[in-house]
């Protein structure tokens, strides 16, 4: 920001701060993202109504008018999505916009609306836009939309970031916008997006248990016993959804629910159980519920999940197995009581539990490569900071110096660690280049 001369080019260029902003709004932002965006996404996927308003591209049996009006419609559901959730944004991006705002707004106070530029750049141009524009890529679909959903994704994404821009002349450079661009860029609209803006950084009304959220929903195997317990089990993949009430089956008319209370839980299942890995367990007060992820980021993110959702329930079995009851033993421990009381496991403690929902070696490791890639530009802030508190010094200065210190002795440290382990131990391990399975060759 304190090199930044033009506020219209403000956080725009992919810097190390707005690379380091970008990771914290997926790992932090991914459930709010969901709860705003998916309803609308899911009724536009549903419906696949033609929303082409370029004379070029028109099919013989579409209308201008009626494209114009779904492409409005569409874009109305989700400009009243996202600017009725500002309340809803995590804690800890609303604190970090908010400083972000006031940081803004000293650098350039004489610049007008500075103080929303500087967030939508964020929440806009690096989140909705591009959530909108590939909801499979954000987790916020299953599968790829249909030609005619993805062109109509990109036209209301376009509109969104004109919006979040502050724009009221035209989305695009494109003529045919303009018809689009009369009836949404408006100062309606525009006040609309400040107002949701004033609403995000506001922090007064928000605590940190404003970002915790344990929704997750997709596609998982059931394996259920058919006939006596213990015999046999059929298999069935069903629709589940994991909210704060518990998890939920949505397969039948009826929707099955397993309360949060009543998980007693969680853990993974060996694989020879059923012969097949990403199989987890859900011990509850009715029963054990066995379902098969699509893989293992799936499998690790469901059990997670589950396990910070009911991690205070007070009903929790004190030992449980491994295994499943098959032919009437327990495939774990060959033990031959149907009770998960005399399992040959104990249940992990809370402390063990109390894990977030995100993969943290993956998310850590993806941290440390982007402050590697921009350590030199950490250095010349760092030399920067120094002529300017050997000339006078300012206790706003020397904090960020402080700061900026501490940072860049954990790269270094981290650095090492990666280097030392990189010479001595990786080359070690069987299977690998230096130390190949097999027979040595000879000569």
């Amino acid at each position: 920001m304190v090199k930044t001369s033009n506020p219209n080019t403000l956080f725009r260029a992919n810097s190390l701060a707005t690379k380091g902003v970008d990771e914290l709004m997926k790992m932090i932002g991914r459930p709010y993202l969901r709860n705003v965006l998916k309803p609308s996404l899911d009724k536009i996927h549903k419906e696949n109504l033609s929303c082409e308003i370029d004379p070029a591209r028109l099919r013989s049996n579409d209308t201008l008018g009626c494209n114009l009006n779904n492409l409005t419609r569409n874009i109305d559901s989700v400009y009243t999505a996202i600017v009725t959730s500002g309340g809803n944004c995590p804690y800890t991006l609303s604190s970090l916009f908010s400083n972000l705002q006031k940081q803004a707004k000293q650098r350039f106070p004489d610049v007008d609306e500075i103080q929303y530029t500087a967030v939508s750049g964020f929440i806009f141009l690096r989140l909705f836009a591009p959530a909108i524009l590939n909801p499979k890529l954000f987790k916020l679909q299953s599968r790829r939309p249909s030609r005619e959903t993805s062109r109509t994704l990109t036209l209301v994404s376009k509109v969104i970031q004109s919006l979040g821009n502050l724009d009221t002349h035209q989305a695009g450079k494109e003529k045919y916008m303009e018809a689009i661009s009369q009836r949404v860029l408006d100062m309606k609209h525009v006040n609309g997006v400040k107002q949701f803006l004033e609403d995000v950084c506001a922090t007064d009304s928000k605590t940190d248990e404003s970002c915790t959220n344990c929704t997750k929903e997709g596609k998982l195997v059931e394996y259920r016993a058919t006939g006596l317990i213990g015999r046999e089990y059929s298999k069935r993949k069903k629709l589940y959804r994991l909210s704060e009430t518990g998890l939920t089956s949505l397969r039948y008319d009826e929707p099955y629910l397993i309360r949060k209370a009543d998980i007693r839980c969680v853990s993974r299942v060996d694989e020879d159980a059923f012969g097949v890995p990403h199989v987890f367990q859900i011990i509850h007060n009715k029963g054990t519920l066995y379902l098969r992820a699509n893989n293992s980021v799936d499998h690790y993110e469901w059990i997670t999940s589950i396990s910070r959702l009911c991690r205070d329930n007070t009903c929790k079995t004190d030992r449980y197995h491994t295994g499943a009851l098959l032919h009437n033993k327990w495939t774990c421990c060959s033990s031959k009581s149907p009770s998960h009381e005399e399992g040959c496991n104990e249940t992990p403690g809370r402390e063990t539990e109390d894990i977030p929902d995100i993969d943290i070696h993956r998310e850590l490791q993806r941290l440390y490569q982007i402050m590697k890639d921009g350590y030199s530009k950490l250095e010349s802030h760092h030399a920067l900071l120094t002529e300017q508190l050997a000339a006078g010094e300012k206790e706003s200065e020397r904090k960020q110096l402080d700061s900026l210190n501490s940072l860049i002795t954990v790269v270094r440290d981290l650095s090492s660690t990666h280097e030392y382990y990189l010479n001595n131990d990786m080359g070690l391990s069987p299977g690998t280049r230096h130390v190949p399975l097999g027979p040595v060759p000879v000569g």
